[in-house]
């Protein structure tokens, strides 16, 4: 099953022209809020399902859930731009196998959400700085497996 980010339906939906970014860019401050919010949904999720709990408990534990879902989507949204700038960057070095700027976009964001799950906010880093290693790393990671594939003797493309 192909994942289709939210970026590349809309790209889709309209002409790339008329695309704007659905919402503001958020500061330093705000996106620690945000992945704190995502950390506890984390947590809360893992203490669900681990079960013991009174029906008030989970009740508050599946709304701390939804809320750190909500979180998530509100950082991916904010952070989409990004994944689609270094998608561009790399398309140069990506026409050669085949992949397009949908592709590119794609592994990016799946990049993207990774960081939004594993950021460290104690860490030495900003999270924009964790988000575009880890974003950067798919795409590069994607265009030299596709550039092996190719140099391959009877290696086929997918497409």
């Amino acid at each position: 099953m192909r994942i289709v980010s939210p970026f590349v339906e809309a790209r889709r939906a309209l002409h790339f022209r008329d695309f704007k970014y659905p919402c503001r860019p958020l500061g330093s401050y705000e996106t620690l809020v945000l992945l704190e919010v995502v950390a506890t949904g984390r947590a809360a999720a893992t203490e669900l399902t681990a079960g013991g709990a009174g029906e008030s408990r989970r009740q508050e534990l599946r709304q701390r859930v939804e809320r750190g879902a909500r979180a998530k989507n509100s950082l991916a949204m904010a952070y989409l731009w990004n994944a689609d700038r270094w998608a561009r960057h790399w398309l140069v070095r990506a026409r050669a196998t085949g992949c397009d700027v949908d592709d590119l976009t794609q592994e990016a964001f799946l990049g993207l959400l990774r960081a939004i799950d594993t950021f460290d906010p104690h860490g030495r880093r900003g999270f924009d700085h964790y988000a575009e290693v880890l974003m950067y790393g798919r795409i590069a990671h994607t265009v030299r497996r596709s550039l092996a594939r190719d140099a391959r003797p009877g290696a086929e493309r997918d497409g």
